[in-house]
């Protein structure tokens, strides 16, 4: 049932499964029904993931290629899901919303050359994103600084006050020296 939120099947055709659009959608109704509990919810999105997924069209002035299109269904998704979030009150100064990925967009040097032919993205790192009404916890962090998605758990970890956990192949963001 959790994994349904009752919504009815989607037929769109993606081997992934749900859409990015449906995952934020199912989160949000999983969040909202536990809105008075302390969670960490991890989502990971999939539209652009080969072979991608969009049902949207670009706006003007975009690249017309099928993972433009899924950038842009994802950040579209997540736009509702922030702005759910916020309609319920559910994205207050308690709330911390994380947007991170696994790999840059030229992960495997394939990707670019298949699917970005004239390499519009060329070689860029991807954002991580901090969201909440209170980012005073997060000001230590060098907002510059290279990090990997290895690094969030320490960095939850200090944020939260837990002890420093040794195996960890990350380090915290709040650690300024020897940055990758």
């Amino acid at each position: 049932k959790e994994q349904t939120m009752d919504l009815p099947p989607q037929n769109t055709g993606f081997p992934w499964g749900d859409t990015d659009a449906r995952i934020f959608e199912k989160a949000f109704l999983w969040l909202k029904d536990r809105k008075a509990e302390k969670t960490i919810t991890i989502l990971c999105s999939i539209n652009t993931h080969p072979p991608f997924y969009s049902d949207l069209d670009p706006p003007p002035g975009i690249g017309d290629t099928p993972l433009t299109r899924a950038f842009y269904a994802t950040d579209q998704a997540l736009e509702t899901f922030v702005s759910n979030l916020e309609a319920e009150g559910m994205l207050d100064e308690r709330t911390l919303l994380i947007v991170a990925a696994d790999h840059q967009i030229t992960h495997g040097g394939e990707m670019a050359a298949a699917h970005l032919p004239e390499k519009r993205f060329g070689n860029r790192h991807i954002p991580l994103v901090f969201v909440s009404r209170d980012l005073a916890p997060l000001s230590a962090i060098d907002r510059h600084a290279l990090a990997s998605a290895v690094d969030l758990a320490p960095t939850l970890g200090d944020l939260l006050a837990l002890p420093e956990q040794t195996t960890y192949y990350g380090k915290s963001l709040f650690i300024q020296d020897k940055r990758y």
